[in-house]
């Protein structure tokens, strides 16, 4: 792939009677579908095609009231009265099913441009993340590790706090990872080394360092025992770890944004590519493609479901050539798991046995990922057989 920019395409892509349409809006894709549906069907009975006709006039007229257009609206008026027309005269026969697919055939592309016309009329709100700045050489990472025990019952969880450097100052009180830990206090810091302190005791961290604190109790009436420990690691900040950064806040808005008008997410998931290219181009970092193929096949970070995958094979088959899938390349296996999770890697490599060799050889060498992947692809008779 020549081109690096982020390339974003509609959730819902449907094609009726030779033309494409696409939308983001659930509302809109189910008068499409309702209309594709009936499209495909060379007849029905008359219930069916009643009730797919009524809920695409029904779902029709939704959209625009969310989009803010009046019921009297002449467009508005003139499509779902086409619709319920074409209802009307199927129910008393006046029309058979090659007559109701001409029709609607005639009507459909109007229905789309009226929704793409209403889509674009009503500018989505752009997600605004808060960037690591820039020019940032390092972060405090603060965690709150957690071991609990309720009657017989024992548990362990984490809480872990990101603060960037143009963040810390001398004599600043940061909230500690979670409510429970309290304040932790910068007493001074540069980009080398670092003076904090909580509860009661001071720790100087030289950049890349790391501290761990004695357990202490925390008064929580909820469990029989709550022993909270503190870690802090100074460390440098590394173009993967803002890229993340930048992914993981776009994935919870993809998770939390499921209303009908989505977030436009664009700008900032460009972002996020952006990092990945610099290190691919700049720093030389191959184990990059498979994340910048996922970033750029998927609409929704939070499933990373591969919407476009043409473009997911062919930056991955570019990384491939250039070794990202060796053995030692941890992180690039690791975001190809990821992709594994919600989508069929069956899909992901056209020539199947240099896909088989390059799993193989993974897994030789210990990968346990790659094993995976290759058990859920052929069956483990089959790899004992090739090998």
């Amino acid at each position: 792939m020549t081109d690096d920019a982020y390339n974003s395409a509609k959730d819902f892509i449907y094609t009726i009677g030779g033309r494409e349409m696409s939308t983001d809006s659930t509302i809109v894709a189910d008068v499409f579908s309702a209309i594709r549906r009936i499209m495909e069907e060379p007849d029905s009975e008359l219930n069916d095609w009643a009730f797919l006709l009524n809920m695409a006039e029904s779902q029709l007229r939704h959209y625009a009231r969310e989009c803010g257009v009046a019921s009297d609206d002449a467009t508005l008026v003139k499509l779902t009265a086409e619709l319920k027309n074409i209802r009307e005269l199927y129910a008393d026969r006046m029309v058979d099913a090659a007559d109701v697919h001409e029709m609607l055939e005639d009507s459909v592309g109007h229905i789309a441009d009226y929704c793409r016309w209403l889509e674009e009329s009503q500018p989505r709100p752009k997600l605004v993340i808060d960037y690591i700045p820039a020019d940032d050489p390092c972060e405090l990472m603060i965690t709150a590790a957690h071991t609990t025990r309720d009657m017989s019952v024992g548990g362990h969880y984490e809480n872990t706090l990101f603060v960037p450097y143009s963040r810390l100052s001398a004599q600043k009180a940061l909230d500690g990872a979670d409510e429970s830990c309290g304040k932790v206090m910068i007493l001074s810091c540069s980009t080398q080394h670092i003076v904090l302190a909580w509860a009661g005791k001071e720790y100087t961290l030289k950049l890349g360092e790391s501290v761990t604190t004695e357990p202490e109790m925390c008064n929580n009436p909820m469990l029989s025992v709550d022993m909270l420990s503190m870690t802090f690691e100074y460390r440098p900040l590394t173009s993967y770890r803002r890229a993340t950064d930048i992914v993981l806040k776009v994935s919870d808005a993809h998770r939390l944004n499921s209303g009908w008008r989505k977030l436009d997410c664009t700008e900032v998931e460009q972002a996020a590519l952006d990092v990945v290219n610099h290190m691919i181009s700049n720093e030389g970092d191959v184990e990059m493609y498979p994340m910048k193929a996922l970033l750029d096949a998927s609409n929704d970070w939070s499933t990373f479901v591969i919407t476009r995958m043409s473009h997911f094979k062919a930056i991955l088959l570019e990384g491939i050539e250039k070794g990202c899938l060796a053995p030692q390349c941890d992180l690039a296996w690791q975001w190809l798991e990821m992709a594994a999770t919600n989508n069929d890697p069956t899909l992901f490599v056209d020539d199947m046995d240099l896909y088989y060799d390059l799993l193989a050889t993974a897994a030789e060498e210990g990968n346990s990922i790659a094993l995976d992947i290759m058990n859920t692809i052929w069956e483990p008779e089959q790899i004992i057989e090739e090998d």
